[in-house]
């Protein structure tokens, strides 16, 4: 789970999903359709890869291709194919994964409803198989984790030139959002969180008040959203509708929530 050097993780079990899933439910790698509420975090800070995850959720061709190499799961052995640095290589994992004491479930990403779905645990497996542990992908960048799955090109907002004009920037991602194109926005400081794990605990980044102003509308400090869909109403209202990849009860609680 952690290599020297990369902090202290919690020591799990490791569980294959025939053991921990239910006798009635055989494991899967896709269990009905693929859809942004499969996904739960879990209990490593990788927020920023669960963004992308639900990103790409969206459009379920793309995890499928993600899968396009043959499977054997009779042996619990999986192919996931990425493309990092550039270079996309078709990695091999099985279906071992580390296991929660108090749920019997895998401690880290899952499907919400379905354990045994796979799908969701193997991508997050293989992506932390590249550099060699599930701690040295605590805390990254959701563009660059989409740039790694997808093989393409990002931008960043605020290297536009509408940044600097609410208007204009609305009406920027209003085209992006009509494109279809994939968006992630986040919030700032440090995620103090339970969620955050290397993140966690404050850091230097935040203070009380950024915190409070976050937290009282349903939001976290340090944490990234998937942006689903902009739209202006007939009336000129702009909104933004995101998604929180924990899965969790934490919501956005302001003006045109639930």
């Amino acid at each position: 789970v952690a290599r020297d050097g990369e902090g202290t993780m919690t020591i799990y079990p490791w569980m294959r999903p025939a053991v921990y899933c239910a006798k009635e439910k055989d494991p899967l790698l896709f269990e009905g359709d693929i859809e942004p509420n499969d996904i739960d975090q879990g209990l490593l800070g990788d927020c920023y890869f669960m963004c992308a995850l639900a990103c790409l959720s969206e459009f379920p061709d793309l995890i499928r291709a993600a899968y396009a190499a043959p499977q054997c799961p009779e042996l619990g052995v999986y192919r996931c194919t990425l493309c990092k640095d550039g270079w996309w290589k078709t990695h091999t994992v099985d279906d071992t994964l580390p296991i929660s004491l108090n749920t019997g479930f895998p401690a880290f990403a899952k499907n919400r409803e379905e354990p045994n779905e796979l799908w969701v645990s193997l991508l997050e497996k293989t992506y932390a198989k590249i550099p060699g542990s599930y701690a040295a992908i605590r805390t990254g960048d959701p563009a660059m984790a989409l740039a790694d799955m997808l093989g393409a090109p990002y931008d960043r907002f605020n290297k536009r030139p509408e940044w600097e004009d609410p208007e204009a920037m609305f009406e920027y991602l209003q085209q992006c959002d009509e494109e279809d194109h994939l968006m992630c926005v986040n919030t700032p400081g440090v995620d103090t969180s339970s969620y955050g794990g290397a993140g966690k605990n404050g850091g230097d980044g935040n203070g009380e008040d950024l915190a409070a102003k976050y937290k009282a509308v349903g939001l976290c400090t340090g944490h990234a959203f998937s942006l689903i869909r902009v739209k202006k109403t007939s009336e000129g209202h702009r909104l933004c509708m995101i998604r929180n990849p924990w899965g969790n009860e934490m919501e956005w609680n302001g003006a045109w929530s639930d």
